[in-house]
């Protein structure tokens, strides 16, 4: 899996290689977070990036370097890791980046398949301050 992560051509197979280590479970035999760091990272695609930082939400260990590149990732071009990396800072607790989250309340950038970047922040906001994460829907694909 890390090295269709890192080497594979096909961003498909890079995003379901990012999707596979995010669910890994046997740290013994592999621990995915360097990896999925490396991808929000370095990866030229953005929903690798977004990908790769949902993983590090799911892993549900932050430590410096994770804050530090989902801190990088919240000021991402690309809406995908800008969601994603707002999910990830809103499952680990990362409340030293609320600032960050705050000034992303009013982004209009829109993951594909997804809502915006704004939700997303207000959906993270209320979890810190209440407890509940917001019960969200993606969009329809009707329109």
């Amino acid at each position: 899996m890390v090295a269709l992560l890192q080497h594979d051509p096909g961003e498909q197979v890079r995003r379901e290689a990012a999707h596979v280590l995010k669910r890994w479970s046997s740290e013994r035999d592999l621990d995915p977070t360097p990896h999925l760091l490396h991808a929000l990272r370095h990866d030229p695609s953005g929903r690798v990036r977004g990908e790769a930082a949902e993983g590090l939400g799911w892993r549900r260990r932050g430590t410096t370097r994770v804050e530090a590149a989902l801190a990088e990732g919240l000021a991402d071009a690309d809406p995908h890791p800008r969601l994603w990396c707002l999910y990830a800072v809103g499952q680990l607790s990362l409340h030293a980046l609320r600032p960050q989250v705050e000034a992303l309340v009013s982004d209009p950038g829109r993951a594909e398949a997804w809502w915006t970047v704004g939700e997303e922040t207000s959906d993270v906001l209320i979890w810190w301050d209440t407890g509940t994460w917001p019960d969200r829907s993606p969009p329809s694909n009707e329109d």
